[in-house]
């Protein structure tokens, strides 16, 4: 409807524009977490946006943030986990986001590495993750510091994905 393309902006992309930075993928709001070996194993992990500094620019995010969960949870019931995603007044992202994960498999074994979090979020991803090892013991994570890749308009998939030429 006029609503979706209107507030997501798609009448307004230019496909032969370079838009740079002001790019985003879905991978800086949304990932899927195992917390089994089976297909149907897993939760998806999606951001709850705050604006703290822009009220108006808050109503916004929250917006589309609705449309996109009732989306989401129309397909993927019960599995849908919410976390704090904080973004400055011009849509920056302030922190490196969760989404940006890498994920490790070796048989049934998982090892996710996250990018290193505020307190209040790291607490957060802290517990989801003991409750997913407290079933199923073959997950363990790691969080590093990858403030360099984010100041950079990059994360840590982007800077793992990436082989240096020599």
């Amino acid at each position: 409807d006029s609503f979706s393309t209107d507030i997501l902006g798609a009448n307004n992309f230019n496909i032969d524009a370079f838009y740079s930075d002001d790019v985003f993928h879905i991978d800086e709001i949304l990932t899927i977490i195992p917390y089994g070996p089976n297909k149907d194993d897993y939760n998806i992990w999606f951001y709850h946006p705050i604006c703290l500094e822009d009220e108006k620019y808050q109503k916004e995010l929250t917006e589309i943030f609705n449309f996109n969960l009732q989306i989401l949870e129309s397909f993927f019931p019960n599995k849908i986990k919410l976390f704090k995603l904080y973004f400055t007044s011009n849509g920056k992202l302030v922190n490196p986001p969760i989404f940006n994960r890498i994920l490790l498999r070796q048989n049934n074994s998982f090892r996710i590495i996250f990018p290193d979090q505020p307190q209040d979020i790291k607490d957060e991803v802290i517990v989801e993750m003991n409750k997913y090892i407290s079933s199923y013991p073959h997950i363990d994570y790691h969080f590093i510091d990858t403030s360099y890749l984010h100041k950079n308009n990059g994360n840590i998939h982007c800077g793992f994905k990436n082989i240096p030429k020599t």
